[in-house]
């Protein structure tokens, strides 16, 4: 039987938006550089992903984020201590 743990990471929001905004204008600079017929459909994509994920941590209110992932666990398994 497989059930499904969490495992959370407390993150600053204003570190996290200078973080992603930061990667969303190297991409950007890397598409000026190579030119928009040269810049692939995988890049235009990767770049409106994380420029959603950027307006996302505008949005959020607070301080901090929690940002979650989910970890298959089998039965009799036991989760790591960090």
């Amino acid at each position: 039987m497989t059930q499904t743990a969490r495992e959370a990471l407390l993150v600053d929001r204003d570190g996290l938006r200078r973080v992603v905004k930061a990667y969303c204008s190297a991409i950007h600079a890397t598409r000026y550089a190579v030119g928009e017929e040269r810049f692939s459909k995988d890049d235009k994509q990767r770049l409106r992903y994380w420029e959603s994920v950027l307006d996302w941590i505008k949005a959020a209110e607070g301080q901090e984020l929690v940002l979650m992932s989910r970890l298959p666990v089998f039965c009799g398994d036991v989760l790591p201590r960090y």
